[in-house]
């Protein structure tokens, strides 16, 4: 019997639902071949949303720009029981708070897929929050 693919869902935004409201992200279903994980999740946001997913009215990804930090690598990530650390290796390409709340949607949503996953925290380059922090310091990534 052939292997069966695996699948792992990661969210974009979509026409004409995100353009209103940014945290409106839909799950997008991806075969890989290998198991889901944190890393291959965040590897398909990079990539973004494929030529029939476009014509399908999806839209967003994440754009990186400059040198890595972290031995050429675009982002590392680090999984502490319940909660995914995200931390971007190169620059983050902002396009301003609506975008910046689309992406931080597609990020959240995409890693709470994975099984046991709660938290997830978004640092920049710098080993700072990338969205922002609350009052208390701790990044702000809590969305539904």
């Amino acid at each position: 019997a052939p292997d069966a693919q695996i699948k792992a869902t990661v969210y974009f935004s979509k026409n004409p639902d995100s353009t209103s409201n940014p945290t409106v992200v839909y799950a997008v279903e991806r075969s890989l071949d290998s198991t889901a994980t944190p890393e291959l999740v965040v590897s398909q946001l990079i990539a973004g949303p494929t030529q029939d997913e476009k014509s399908s009215g999806f839209y967003g990804g994440i754009e990186l720009t400059g040198a890595s930090n972290c031995g050429n690598k675009d982002f590392k990530v680090a999984l502490n029981g319940d909660s995914v650390t995200l931390q971007f290796c190169r620059d983050h390409v902002s396009g301003g708070p609506v975008q910046d709340a689309r992406e931080q949607a597609q990020i959240v949503n995409s890693l709470k897929k994975l099984t046991g996953v709660t938290k997830v925290e978004i640092l920049n380059q710098k080993n700072n929050c990338l969205f922002g922090a609350n009052s208390l310091g701790v990044c702000v990534t809590e969305t539904n």
